[in-house]
């Protein structure tokens, strides 16, 4: 009986031993784990990757290619041309009958005998009429009748403010004018020997102003004015439409004498002796 029982359970170990450990246990060799299954993802998202920066750089290529040929081509065009217009200096100023402003775009600006604001030799906005045209910042401005300064913009004239720089304070002398009057610009003086007295006797003011306002005539036939060491400094700007006519008797409207740092500017000059 004993010798059964033994024979027994050397064949059932026998049969225990032709099994693979790993199935013994229950773990299957072939079946694959969760972390290959992700290390798969993984190198195809790197293979998609790696075929999206080839593409990049092959764009990239590409367009560094389109910009070198687009390089030699602007570099084979000509230079643009230089502007043709004469435009006229920052601060140009005209008058009636006098002058001309030449704007950024090649037209041609001048002011009538009549005050008629002409673009072009054609009467310009509405026939608008102005006694002074300036040109500034490549606008032109207006000084309107109104007494406010305008500017035109291609369309319209707008309100602006002054292309003019504070006027020096000045004594003005206009024909008609008046010498028991102050010499101020709506109280201006008769004759340019009276302005030099005021500026004489003035602490504070050494200019006076000439206008042509009303024929811009002033009579030097019997006369001219000398300049002395009290006239040390003074400023005379004449209207470029002012006259001063010697009448064919006297050499000159102004004698500097014995004074220093005399500035005159402006008027028209004639029938003097020593023209």
């Amino acid at each position: 009986m004993i010798r059964k029982m033994l024979a027994a359970l050397l064949v059932f170990a026998c049969a225990a031993c032709q099994q693979s450990p790993l199935s013994y246990i229950g773990l299957g060799a072939s079946t694959p784990t969760t972390a290959d299954t992700a290390l798969a993802t993984v190198q195809t998202d790197v293979t998609q990757a790696n075929t999206a920066v080839g593409t990049a750089q092959s764009s990239l290529a590409q367009a560094n290619k389109d910009i070198a040929a687009l390089q030699k081509i602007i570099d084979a065009a000509p230079p643009a041309p230089a502007p043709t217009t004469n435009e006229s200096p920052d601060g140009t100023q005209i008058s009636p009958g006098s002058g001309t402003i030449t704007d950024a775009s090649g037209s041609a600006w001048t002011l009538g005998a009549d005050l008629t604001i002409n673009e072009n030799g054609k009467g310009a906005y509405k026939g608008w009429q102005s006694h002074q045209l300036v040109y500034h910042l490549h606008k032109v401005f207006v000084f309107g009748l109104d007494g406010n300064w305008y500017s035109w913009n291609g369309k319209d004239m707008i309100p602006d403010s002054s292309p003019l720089p504070p006027p020096n304070p000045a004594f003005y002398v206009v024909p008609g004018g008046s010498d028991t009057a102050s010499g101020t610009s709506t109280a201006p003086f008769e004759s340019l020997g009276r302005c030099q007295a005021a500026m004489a006797n003035s602490s504070d003011i050494k200019q006076c102003n000439v206008s042509a306002t009303g024929g811009g005539y002033y009579d030097f036939s019997s006369c001219s004015i000398g300049f002395d060491v009290i006239d040390d400094g003074e400023v005379w700007v004449g209207d470029p439409n002012a006259v001063l006519d010697g009448g064919g008797k006297t050499s000159a409207p102004f004698i500097m004498g014995p004074a220093t740092n005399i500035t005159l500017t402006g008027f028209k000059l004639q029938n003097f002796t020593g023209q």
